[in-house]
């Protein structure tokens, strides 16, 4: 019973941790675009306080997307789906926990 209650609960971390970070992606894609500014890529890097076996805790970087200026122009703001905000980077790596 506690190992599913733990697997249950680290599941809805995860997912949470997932949908907060693509949420924020979105926004700073969105502010990108309203900014004007000058780039050839933005590079997005998320990082979390992970713990090891031994109790240690460290700031690990969990995520890092890529996306190029001509890949967010594309997008079409009215209609996005958010969730299909790693689909669409043009580079894409996550920590096992954010798979």
């Amino acid at each position: 019973m506690f190992n599913q209650t733990k697997t249950f609960f680290s599941k809805l971390l995860t997912e949470n941790l997932i949908n907060s970070a693509r949420h924020d992606i979105v926004k700073i894609l969105k502010a990108l675009i309203q900014s004007d500014t000058d780039y050839a890529a933005v590079v997005l890097n998320g990082s979390f306080p992970l713990t090891d076996k031994f109790g240690n805790s460290k700031e690990t970087n969990v995520d890092n997307v890529v996306y190029k200026r001509e890949t967010v122009r594309r997008i079409n703001w009215e209609k996005f789906d958010d969730n299909n905000v790693y689909d669409i980077a043009d580079e894409n790596w996550a920590y096992g926990i954010c798979k």
